[in-house]
């Protein structure tokens, strides 16, 4: 059986699977060092970059193991960002997300859209109970986007991800079901 992904809408976003079709789009907004100082992947160096992550990510998603949607805009249809769960645990009812922009939409609101319909997801069709995030410290827009929908920041995770060769301090946020609104 294929695996499925659902077009999640939202006012201006289509939150869709991935493709090799989106590796100019991927890669334009990947090679951008100021966003990558705030995720666990470096910075795509080349076009390659982008189309090996993209492989990587329709092969996960034949197996049925990968929760990560491509943020793209209704207007235009042109990929933006990812947005998704980077893991879940079935047993737990409990999933991570994680997501990234273009820094060209940062300030609009559309990662806070594609967050709060991606946790509605979550908790609505994967019957989780419980959605975690871990934010760099230093990385004040994603908790902003975090706390506007409405999740609560639980405590900083002293060193607790190696990432890029160094032991990264991370800031835990969560929302459970019932809180979700």
């Amino acid at each position: 059986m294929e695996f499925f992904l659902p077009n999640l809408k939202t006012d201006r976003l289509v939150l869709r699977m991935l493709s090799a079709n989106d590796t100019f789009d991927m890669f334009e907004y990947a090679r951008d060092y100021e966003i990558c100082k705030y995720v666990t992947w470096n910075a795509h160096e080349s076009v390659e970059d982008s189309m090996a992550y993209l492989n990587l990510v329709e092969e996960r998603y034949k197996n049925g193991e990968y929760f990560d949607w491509g943020v793209t805009l209704k207007e235009t249809g042109k990929l933006v960002g990812t947005c998704g769960f980077v893991n879940t645990n079935k047993t737990d009812s409990r999933g991570e997300i994680g997501y990234v922009l273009s820094r060209t939409y940062w300030g609009k609101g559309l990662m806070t859209e594609a967050v709060r319909r991606v946790c509605s997801h979550g908790f609505e069709f994967m019957e989780l109970n419980r959605i975690e995030a871990r934010v760099f410290p230093e990385n004040t827009r994603s908790q902003d986007v975090l706390k506007k929908i409405g999740f609560c920041y639980e405590g900083t995770l002293r060193q607790q991800q190696l990432i890029k060769g160094k032991y990264q301090d991370l800031m835990m946020f969560s929302m459970l079901k019932n809180e979700f609104r």
